[in-house]
């Protein structure tokens, strides 16, 4: 593993109307949630990608966007609660293991569990209440195991600073402090967080951001099985966003935050490095005159290089907001990238983060983002007589898998496993016949591509 001092990366800001024009956006709702949160997944289990929103500043109610599959695509807009008061954060999980996806939610400035019963077409959720005492008005939520005892734990992050772990032990739930971060003097100070198996136990870990940078800015908290450990990677830095992936392809979970650090408005790449040194070297990616509100990362071209959509925070006409794409040239040892801003984005709203799910089923990653109800459809990859053939072709068993999952390819494939939020959990070419282990991945929907290398991409999804 290379060394890396941080450094300032030369970027071009060109724009390359090659990328710009392959990229269509579309207003999924008349309605906008501007402080709302959105995820995707199949809620009613009928092959497409439905968006859920909860709408602003009440956060009293839940709305899933939903399509049948026609095209073109034409999202309808539906109420699945309406009762009280509900929280803007939510987790996506399949709770109870049927093949659906429950919604981890607060209600009532309390934790509780909306569980799907839905069917094709039509949305039924069920409140099921937990034992749990601590209340919370806007957490981060997560459901997941957290120490391999094969039940559903729930991490909070609580915007007074508070990080909570409620382990989940014999029809109860066991209460534990992971840290307060230093609130500021108004608002709560943990404003990202983030899960992923950090050092490679096999256990999941918490990579947690601040959006103000007085003592903690950005800590990985390192799981032990019931216990958490802090390792802070930076600190006085800002975190707006953050993304866990193994940038390099080196086999470990890399860090890619935005944010500040002084008056230096960066995307940067912490390299893991734990098992030599201990630490995360940082590198600049890209670098911009003001604010980025949020980003993701995908290969968009299918080099195998990460590039990364990025929401900018709107200043003025002369630093407009919007979404732009930073597309890379694939050499981490002089890493450089291209500008490609997204057309039709309005240039003075707030976006925040954004969403990274092929939302109309073609093969590719398209965008949504949290705030204003867009989604952009990416037609770099659009599918063809030959990817629909290629599609027929290859099945995945088992599935509901338990440990490993199979196709059946005739030739070498670029294999992605996602989840049903957007995060990539595992990229490599696999061959015929291969098995995959996914043992060590949570309970709940994937989603599979897989590209042949001429151009011909096939999506899967499996169960877990």
């Amino acid at each position: 593993m290379f060394r890396r001092l941080i450094s300032l990366i030369t970027l071009s800001f060109c724009t390359f109307s090659g990328y710009a024009q392959d990229f269509v956006t579309y207003k999924y709702s008349p309605n906008v949630y501007n402080n709302g949160y959105a995820g995707i997944a199949d809620f009613d289990l009928d092959g497409n990608k439905d968006i859920l929103n909860v709408k602003s500043f009440s956060f009293s109610e839940f709305y899933i966007h939903h399509h049948d599959g026609t095209l073109p695509i034409n999202f309808k807009a539906t109420k699945i609660l309406q009762s009280s008061y509900y929280s803007a954060a939510f987790d996506i999980v399949d709770k109870d293991a049927d093949g659906d996806m429950d919604i981890l939610t607060v209600k009532d400035n309390k934790i509780v569990f909306l569980v799907n019963k839905s069917t094709p077409g039509k949305f039924l959720f069920e409140i099921e209440s937990l034992p749990i005492t601590f209340i919370t008005k806007t957490p981060i939520l997560f459901s997941v195991d957290l120490n391999k005892d094969n039940n559903m734990d729930i991490v909070v992050g609580d915007m007074t600073g508070k990080i909570k772990v409620f382990y989940y032990k014999s029809g109860s739930y066991v209460e534990y402090d992971v840290d307060f971060i230093q609130p500021a003097p108004v608002e709560g100070n943990l404003h990202k967080l983030r899960l992923a198996d950090i050092n490679g136990d096999g256990l999941t870990d918490l990579v947690a951001g601040s959006l103000f940078g007085e003592k903690k800015g950005l800590i990985v908290y390192i799981n032990e099985g019931q216990s958490f450990k802090p390792l802070i990677v930076a600190d006085k830095i800002t975190i707006r966003d953050i993304q866990v992936l193994d940038f390099d392809h080196d086999g470990d979970v890399d860090i890619i935050s935005c944010g500040n650090i002084g008056n230096a408005k960066t995307i940067l790449w912490w390299e893991n490095d734990l098992n030599i040194t201990n630490k995360f070297v940082p590198m600049t990616l890209v670098t911009r005159n003001y604010d980025f509100d949020g980003f993701n990362a995908v290969d968009l071209n299918q080099d195998e290089a990460w590039d990364i959509v990025a929401s900018l925070k709107h200043q003025s006409d002369s630093n407009p907001g919007g979404l732009s794409l930073y597309i890379s040239n694939g050499k981490l040892e002089n890493i450089t990238f291209t500008e490609n801003k997204i057309p039709d984005i309005p240039k003075d709203v707030l976006i925040e983060s954004m969403l990274v799910s092929d939302v109309d089923n073609d093969g590719d990653q398209d965008f949504v983002t949290y705030t204003e109800q867009l989604w952009v459809e990416n037609r770099l990859n659009t599918s063809s007589t030959d990817e629909s053939k290629l599609q027929s072709q290859i099945i995945l068993n088992p599935n509901p898998a338990s440990d490993y999952i199979q196709f059946t390819n005739t030739k070498s494939m670029d294999t992605k496993i996602w989840t049903s939020t957007g995060s990539l959990v595992y990229s490599k070419q696999v061959h015929p016949n291969e098995i995959i282990n996914i043992s060590n991945l949570s309970s709940g929907l994937y989603f599979v591509t897989l590209d042949d290398g001429s151009g011909r991409s096939v999506s899967l999804k499996f169960v877990k």
